[in-house]
């Protein structure tokens, strides 16, 4: 009889436990879950802010004597050694390979990437592709794709992002209207 009401006791005590580390764990979900929802709204605060900058300099690149493509290859060049994707001893520039004009382009990493004032459809994702594959075929890697669009409307915007999911393409886009 007293061995009995031991292990109900110690029962009784592992309980109490178990609800104390169910609510620390409940806790711990919901912190999580916060942590999420603000690393969400980071992320998307970062993008409209990159988006804004390639806008503004994008207009001020007609003051500068630049064309938009040097421009925004530079401005992408210079992000994305910051990022440490691209090393700081190799730039981005134009190149054509089996007669297909690619506007930024590295070989080592392997990168392509498309660069358009403003898309009025899906074609210029549709180009990226193509010549991602070129780049693809002339490398034997997977390139790194960047498409930048300095204008688009909402519908087109919705359209080139889904490619880009699919396809693993950088998006960077300046405006949407």
């Amino acid at each position: 009889r007293v061995d009995f009401t031991k292990i109900v006791e110690e029962q009784k005590s592992l309980r109490e436990d178990f609800n104390k580390l169910r609510e620390d764990f409940n806790k711990m979900l919901l912190e999580i879950s916060e942590l999420k929802k603000g690393y969400g709204r980071l992320e998307r605060r970062i993008e409209s802010t990159f988006n804004a900058m390639i806008s503004g300099l994008t207009d001020l690149s007609k003051y500068a004597g630049l064309t938009l493509e040097d421009f925004t290859r530079k401005i992408l060049e210079n992000y994305l050694k910051g990022m440490g994707v691209l090393p700081s001893d190799r730039s981005l520039r134009s190149e054509t390979i089996d007669s297909e004009q690619i506007d930024i382009f590295c070989e080592d990493p392997a990168i392509v990437g498309e660069v358009t004032a403003y898309a009025e459809s899906t074609k210029e994702a549709e180009k990226l592709l193509k010549k991602a594959s070129v780049v693809r075929q002339k490398l034997g890697k997977e390139p790194k794709k960047y498409l930048l669009v300095m204008t688009t409307n909402k519908q087109v915007y919705k359209d080139i992002q889904k490619i880009s999911e699919e396809n693993e393409i950088e998006l960077i886009v300046g405006r949407v209207v």
